[in-house]
């Protein structure tokens, strides 16, 4: 047995052991995603170029001709032609049919549901559907469906899904800078910012079932903000270009219109004549709602109280999916 015979014989077992198959059968992909970069390599036959692709966490679709293997990973390839053995064009399609199901691949099979997985995506179901259009042609239609980590609750924003928890200190308040730390320790997160008054509500909610030990009725949760360079004199303060949620760079750069920022009145105020003294956001919530509850205000970055209340969290956020 020599070693080429050996490796397609592994290969075929690999292909055996997992719910993980490779189907093959002569065709080309017709309809490609241009925009999306996909790999190009040389390959001895058709089986090593479904090789690669099986090994290829998100590749889809293999296609072999002339020694040519291309590889196109989710998304990218939605519509292929099926053609005879006398094109010499392979096509290799990769499903997850279990092992009980019906083997080999055919036609008349279709529709096929399949789903592969992206462990730096472990919130994220790439589910994907072949099927025959005519009797020529075969189709995959692509469903990918995010979600968030435990504890996190998903909301649509125009850019994306992305995900919020509010943290909550039982230890002890926390100032700005830990409010950062807290938030990468907790699946990479960002301090988040409110996008809208869905948003604003969900944080205000539940920060205001928080309880300070120091008898103080209302608490602050640092949420995405920190004040710009070019807003920093009273004169600055005072432009339209420094207005509200403007005079701050987000920490969250998934937000769009930031209009759940409802500010305290007359706020952001912090800043004096000798320059800011609050380069920070924090989200106000009350026990029983009265003038500061769900609004926000700037604050001194180290800051872990004030005469109305403790720094006692923060809203960390991160995009869904992940």
């Amino acid at each position: 047995m020599n070693l080429r015979t050996i490796l397609l014989l592994l290969l075929f077992m690999a292909f055996s052991m997992s719910d993980k198959r490779i189907f093959e059968f002569y065709g080309q992909p017709v309809v490609i995603d241009s925009t999306v970069d996909h790999i190009t390599t040389d390959a001895l036959n058709e089986t090593l170029c479904a090789a690669m692709c099986y090994n290829l966490e998100k590749c889809v679709v293999a296609y072999f001709h002339n020694s040519t293997c291309k590889l196109f990973e989710y998304g990218i390839v939605t519509q292929i032609e099926k053609l005879d053995k006398t094109s010499k064009k392979v096509i290799a399609l990769k499903t997850n049919m279990s092992r009980e199901e019906d083997c080999p691949f055919i036609f008349y099979m279709l529709p096929l549901r399949s789903e592969i997985k992206d462990l730096s995506a472990p919130y994220t179901e790439f589910l994907y559907t072949i099927d025959n259009e005519t009797e020529s042609m075969m189709t995959i239609t692509y469903n990918k469906t995010v979600s968030c980590a435990p504890g996190y609750t998903k909301f649509t924003r125009p850019k994306t899904e992305y995900c919020l928890s509010l943290y909550t200190s039982t230890a002890g308040k926390i100032n700005y800078m830990e409010a950062q730390q807290i938030c990468s320790s907790q699946n990479f997160s960002v301090v988040a910012g409110l996008e809208n008054a869905e948003e604003r509500l969900f944080a205000t909610e539940q920060g205001s079932k928080t309880t300070s030990p120091d008898g103080y009725k209302a608490s602050m949760f640092w949420v995405s903000g920190i004040r710009k360079s070019s807003c920093f004199t009273l004169s600055q303060v005072q432009s339209p270009e420094c207005a509200g949620i403007k005079a701050f760079n987000p920490t969250d750069n998934w937000l769009s219109t930031s209009s759940g920022y409802k500010w305290i009145a007359n706020n952001p105020d912090g800043v004096t004549e000798l320059g800011p003294t609050q380069n920070c956001v924090v989200l106000w919530t009350e026990q029983y709602p009265r003038n500061l509850h769900g609004l926000v205000d700037d604050a001194t970055c180290t800051a872990v109280n004030t005469a109305y209340g403790d720094a006692r969290g923060v809203l960390c956020g991160r995009v869904a999916g992940y």
